[in-house]
């Protein structure tokens, strides 16, 4: 650099050097680490007393702890590969921790609750089941409930199993109610028919609990042909407070339908009882009837019998009384019940979840109440306590304690860079560590300024805020790290893409790849890192790029004390800094005047006068504390106060000139710390300022290869379309379409390869009637096996118009299921309408009359039968011994007067008016059909109407209506 001293400054450099060599070399043989060069400290100027620091050679990444705006905790990334802050999801356990730390879930994550309460176990019949409860977060969260799992394994795979959640999610959530110590058991054993059993619910109770039994299973034999049928049972619950006089209410409504002729266990409850009050519950069987079936009733108690067996029988009453064993209404609940028999080996403790944090979140306009989010910004609040309802910490604070305005830039920048913060906290902590990790993974930190925390993010900044020199700062001092060169980072996170598996992923330095190939230098020198609530692979990339740039171009750290100089910087900003020391810059002086081009100075400069004229000139720092600019020297002279030249800005007396090269008149910083102290000083930390560090906003991640080969999915079959109309019915033996569903099934597997049927026994295809009431147990599957090779599957003895739950699911040759695909479809069945029966009359057969049709659509439209009706003349309004000549043009007394003309006569009867000749369905061929006209009472005159009926229930729109004498009192 240009300048008279440099022979001075090369000597002091030589000095400090080999004082450094000596210093670093005992610090060598203590700590195993290689000696670096010295930082090179000219002479002193001004009033500024500065000092200088040599380090030995360090882990690049241990110096990020200390020499960034945003440090990382040094107990996560010491380099030494045993960090206790990756969360090893794999092996995670539900630990039982009745009074420990609280969980809490920030961001999308999977998480391992621990189990709040002791578990516990109960028989049921001839099963026993467990009952967990887990703490799953401070609330509110919103939970995945398709991704819960016992290990990996889904929880649909598992039979007879209920999960409550009390999460704070006011759309998807319950009280819980499955987990109870305390309950008043009941024996009743009693067949429940159409007749109420009713019961007075015992005090405090929370939830009513039916135990059945059906002892002779649930089936309906064929009279005809000794086959089996499905049939139901069908049981409604009403229940009312005691002493209120109030009508009983319908509490529950369910159904079970179904061919078994084992005995089986239910239950069946109704739940959200206010325990302040006293009430009666009763239960009975009511009937759902179903076209051309048996009416239901129980056969003889032999179990041999041929009438149907629907009868259950209430065995035993449950009285839940006790509420959940947490009080604290801040914490995000589950409770699990689970029949162990046959598919547990003692209490499972790996029960885990996907679930989402719900905060407050910015939305361009305010901070929107418990929306899903993982943006930083939110977390930051919800663990300072504004917004958090008090659940996240002890002691919250208020939006007039944070710097709003910094949070909500925090955020924007977060959605922009696609930062996110994920992270399940079921450790103990503090607030300060966790805040500060949150900042972290956005670049950014918290600072208390002004009594208020403000968000500080390291970006690039194009404004320097103030300017330091001797002239204005108490001391200064430098120290620089030498680290061994970071060739690369191996990035350890739980990868969210990769269904939660711990994962590495290698980031390279600028200059360096695996391999040395492309003009590269081979990546040899490797440091491992981690960065806390990140699962996402391009975050880590962005973060580990960030961090090798700091690491490359932030070695050094300053401290600078000032007076109040300091008060119009803030941590984060952007300053400049001239001395002597750092050779940067020549001097500073104070303006005494500037009076047309000449500018002078308070003190003069020695400098070497033999450069071109643009090579000097002035930083001018307003004393105002508006925006520096410069000042061109037109013709140096050395010595000298006093410079002519020209000013990008208005000088003033008072202003600060810093004098130098172009280029080189200041260093810029960054300010990573303010600390104040007495009579209005401080006490600033910075690192140096490069651009250089945030290229990497500019950079595109490369695709991440994991370079791990994930376990294989099984695959799973997937109901691609039920289809229940007319085209799919199958004919029973007499020809008749029977309602069916078609299940069209499809492979789904999760690398597209064609399916090994090899592999499997069959598809197990199920279905149940869907009831809409989520808090009932649902009814048994009904299964049908099918070849593996099968691609549609045909259910028959549905009901049109009832809804369905239909599945599939993959059967190994093992014996276990893959995953199950379920959907619900209600059954259309013919939805056509059959044409109209060809002609209708009523004819003498002896000494009886009988109805006897034709029907010609048979073999477009096909039937399964015929409705009659039928109205007397008087009922219509018409007179009892009028005679309606067939011509029905007039109606004729006895002796063939006219006494009515057919346009005065009562109109022929609605359909729905008339009376069924039968209350079934009657049979019939397409051809002439015949059957006896029932006694009717001593009056001439009917209306006769008959429709077609086809397999749907679906009549004739018109039917074909006739009007007939049929003689007085016959038949009798």
């Amino acid at each position: 650099m240009p300048g008279n001293d440099n022979v001075k400054r090369v000597v002091l450099l030589i000095a400090v050097a080999v004082a450094s060599y000596f210093t670093a070399g005992w610090a060598a043989g203590a700590y195993g680490a290689s000696v670096g060069s010295a930082l090179g400290i000219g002479a002193t100027a001004g009033a500024g007393l500065v000092t200088a620091v040599v380090q030995t050679a360090v882990f690049a990444v241990g110096m990020l702890a200390i020499n960034a705006l945003v440090p990382l905790n040094s107990d996560f990334s010491n380099g030494d590969n045993n960090s206790q802050s990756l969360n090893f999801i794999g092996s995670a356990r539900n630990r039982l921790e009745p009074y420990g730390t609280v969980p809490m879930l920030l961001g999308y994550h999977r998480i391992t609750p621990p189990q709040c309460a002791l578990p516990y176990t109960d028989l049921r019949g001839q099963d026993e089941y467990v009952t967990m409860m887990f703490a799953l977060s401070y609330r509110r969260l919103m939970k995945d409930k398709s991704t819960a799992k016992l290990g990996d394994t889904k929880i649909s795979k598992y039979k007879d199993v209920e999960i409550e959640y009390d999460t704070g999610d006011v759309d998807n959530d319950q009280e819980i109610t499955l987990y109870r110590k305390n309950q008043v058991q009941e024996a009743v054993n009693q067949e429940i028919r159409g007749t109420w059993i009713t019961r007075a619910v015992a005090p405090n109770s929370k939830k009513v609990r039916f135990d059945l039994l059906w002892k002779y299973g649930l089936i309906k034999y064929d009279r005809d042909d000794e086959g089996r049928d499905p049939w139901e049972t069908s049981l409604e619950i009403e229940i009312r407070e005691q002493d209120t006089g109030d009508t009983w209410a319908p509490v529950k409504q369910k159904t079970w339908f179904l061919q078994t002729a084992v005995a089986f266990r239910r239950e069946i409850s109704v739940s959200n009882l206010d325990k302040t009050k006293l009430y009666d519950i009763r239960i009975r069987a009511y009937w759902v009837k179903h076209p051309l079936h048996w009416p239901p009733q129980n056969g003889d108690d032999d179990p041999g019998g041929k009438g149907p067996y629907n009868i259950a029988t209430l065995t035993t009453l449950h009285y839940i009384q006790n509420g959940t064993p947490v009080s604290n209404d801040c914490i995000a609940l589950a409770a699990m019940e689970i029949r162990a028999t046959d598919q547990l080996n003692g209490i499972p403790d790996t029960f885990n979840i996907e679930a989402q944090s719900r905060l407050h979140d910015w939305d361009g306009s305010h901070w929107d109440d418990h929306k899903p989010t993982s943006n930083p910004a939110s977390c930051l609040r919800f663990v300072l306590g504004v917004g958090s309802e008090g659940c996240a910490t002890a002691r919250p604070l208020t939006v007039s304690r944070i710097n709003d305005a910094s949070f909500i830039a925090f955020h924007d920048w977060c959605v922009l860079n696609n930062f996110e913060f994920c992270q399940y906290i079921d450790f103990s902590t503090t607030v300060h560590r966790t805040i500060n990790q949150i900042a972290a993974v956005g670049r950014a930190r918290v600072y208390p300024v002004d009594g208020k925390w403000t968000v500080v993010i390291d970006k690039k900044n194009d404004v320097i805020s103030q300017y330091f020199t001797p002239r204005n700062t108490i001391s200064f001092s430098a120290s620089k790290v030498y680290p061994d060169e970071i060739h690369a980072m191996r990035v350890r996170f739980i990868s969210r893409v990769e269904g939660w598996q711990n994962s590495e992923m290698i980031v390279f330095a600028d200059g360096y790849n695996e391999d040395g190939s492309g003009g590269d230098t081979e990546a040899v020198n490797y440091e491992g890192i981690q960065f806390d609530g990140v699962t996402d692979p391009d975050h880590n990339w962005k973060l580990a790029r960030y961090w090798l740039k700091v690491a490359k171009y932030q070695a050094e750290n300053f401290t600078i004390e000032t007076d109040v100089e300091n008060l119009v910087s803030l941590p984060g900003d952007r300053v400049a800094y001239q001395d002597e020391a750092l050779l940067t810059g020549i001097g500073t002086a104070r303006v005494v005047s500037y009076i047309g081009t000449t500018l002078t100075l308070d003190d003069g400069f020695e400098f070497d006068d033999t450069e071109a004229n643009d090579f000097y000139g002035f930083t001018i720092r307003p004393s105002d504390g508006s925006a520096g600019f410069t000042f061109s020297v037109d013709t140096p002279a050395s010595p000298s106060s006093v410079f002519n030249g020209t000013a990008t800005g208005t000088v003033v007396e008072g202003d600060l000139a810093i004098f130098g090269v172009f280029g080189i008149i200041t260093q810029d910083l960054l300010i990573k710390s303010i600390t104040p102290g007495q009579d209005l000083t401080a006490v600033m930390e910075c690192v140096p300022y490069n651009e250089a560090v945030y290229d990497v906003d500019d950079e595109t991640a490369p695709t991440y290869d994991p370079g791990v080969t994930l376990p294989l999915t099984d695959p799973w079959p997937t109901i691609e379309q039920i289809r229940s109309d007319e085209t799919v019915m199958i004919l029973d033996g007499n020809g008749t379409p029977q309602p069916t569903m078609a299940v069209t099934i499809v492979n789904n597997t999760a690398d597209e390869e064609p399916l090994d049927t090899s592999k499997l026994l069959g598809i197990a295809l199920e279905w149940r009637v869907y009831i809409d009431d989520p808090d009932a147990s649902e009814g048994p599957w009904l299964l049908q096996t099918i070849a593996p090779q099968e691609t549609t599957g045909f259910i028959i003895g549905v009901t049109v118009g009832t809804a369905y739950e239909v599945r599939v699911s993959y059967i190994f040759n093992d014996g276990s299921r893959s995953n199950f695909h379920t959907i619900t479809h209600t059954v259309i069945g013919n939805s056509d309408v059959p044409d109209e029966v060809s002609s209708f009359t009523i004819l003498n057969v002896g000494s009886d009359k009988h109805y006897s049709w034709v029907y010609d659509s048979w073999v477009t439209t096909p039937i399964v039968g015929y409705e009659i009706r039928y109205m007397s003349y008087v009922e219509a309004g018409g007179l009892p011994n009028a005679q309606h000549m067939e011509d029905e043009t007039q109606i004729l007394a006895e002796d063939d007067t006219v006494i009515l003309m057919e346009e005065d006569a009562p109109a022929i009867p609605a359909w729905e008016d008339m009376h069924k000749v039968s209350t079934q369905v009657i049979i019939g061929s397409p051809h002439v059909n015949s059957i006896p006209v029932e006694a009717l009472a001593s009056v001439q005159n009917y209306h006769f109407a008959i429709k077609a009926v086809n397999s749907s229930g679906n009549l004739s729109p018109d039917g074909l209506y006739i009007t007939k004498d049929i003689g007085v009192g016959a038949p009798a």
